[in-house]
């Protein structure tokens, strides 16, 4: 059920249910969210039901404020401490994800049996007023079927999920993909999975190289396959692109094409697609992650057979938009 996020009632609600082990779902700056008392196993238990997400697959643990962290993590090395106070002081409240030592009260199948917590503090007001009305951590994976395309506005929740969950609506989402997920290894910080806060913005407030070590450790949105839609999804890149439409031309005409700009749209647009859908006329990345799994959903329910989608510019928050499109890509 959806229901208005700003209503005092309507929060009073959610936090009555979250308190007695209930899930419910509430927007994000990045996607929204499914969530339940992260130090309750048997309330965690149900994401996983109700997603069909495996339990191997970590969630991300959500806070208040970075003074509630020592509740649920260990402290840092000295070294790896400072690199993420710092980074804590520039992107909390915001879509970056840190990784700690977790304290005995999360449950296991919070972090997929690991003994790490990936924790973050989110930016959208709703989001944050929920946590502190609980006076508990929630933990959130995105609020949609396993391996489905993350959902941007409650409506997109409510076809994932059905109307039996409690939707807190706070409109579209300001960022639309995941949080970075960062952890530090052997006090050098690394980047497990690419989102909201690019590998470039890291870099400049830590003054060091941040890696990138998708297979260092296990944490959340690492799956090969995930944020897929129904229909079959192809991803080229531009020339890739020219050299398969002189190869199917035909093929075309039951496709929808995904582009990134309007000087894409301009250049395929008279192909013989069913559809073409422009992410960004002007060619902005923010923008174009805002829409991104919305064009998406939009494309999957349409009348075209197949996707086809070209890649960003590989670079800034176009890395985790390729990643996003490339997990998704099925034949």
């Amino acid at each position: 059920m959806i229901v208005k996020g700003q209503s005092k009632k309507n929060m009073q609600r959610a936090v009555e249910l979250l308190k007695s082990g209930e899930l419910v779902a509430f927007p994000t700056e990045t996607v929204y969210g499914l969530g339940a008392n992260a130090l309750n196993s048997a309330a965690v238990d149900k994401i996983f039901k109700l997603k069909g997400r495996p339990y191997e697959d970590p969630l991300i643990v959500h806070i208040a404020g970075p003074e509630h962290l020592e509740l649920i993590a260990e402290p840092l090395s000295q070294a790896s401490s400072v690199m993420a106070h710092k980074l804590m002081k520039r992107f909390w409240p915001g879509p970056l994800t840190l990784v700690f030592k977790k304290k005995s009260c999360v449950p296991d199948n919070v972090t997929g049996g690991l003994d790490t917590v990936a924790v973050r503090v989110p930016q959208k007001l709703i989001a944050l007023a929920l946590i502190r009305n609980c006076d508990f951590p929630l933990a959130a994976p995105s609020a949609n079927r396993f391996q489905s395309m993350s959902p941007t506005t409650a409506l997109d929740v409510e076809k994932e999920l059905g109307s039996e969950v409690l939707i807190l609506d706070g409109g579209s989402c300001e960022v639309g993909v995941e949080s970075t997920v960062l952890s530090f290894d052997n006090d050098h910080p690394v980047i497990l999975r690419h989102g909201g806060v690019t590998q470039e913005s890291l870099e400049s407030v830590l003054g060091v190289k941040v890696k990138v070590g998708s297979k260092i450790k296990m944490a959340p949105g690492m799956m090969e396959f995930h944020y897929a839609p129904r229909k079959p999804l192809q991803v080229f890149s531009v020339g890739e692109f020219e050299l398969f439409i002189k190869r199917k031309s035909k093929a075309l005409e039951s496709g929808a094409l995904l582009c990134f700009s309007k000087a894409e749209e301009k250049r395929f647009s008279k192909k013989g697609f069913k559809s073409v859908l422009v992410l960004s006329p002007r060619g902005r990345l923010e923008e174009a992650a805002t829409r991104l799994f919305g064009a998406l959903r939009e494309l999957d329910e349409g009348k075209a057979t197949r996707i086809y989608a070209l890649e960003f510019p590989d670079g800034d928050l176009g890395v985790a938009l390729n990643d996003r499109l490339k997990k998704a890509q099925h034949k």
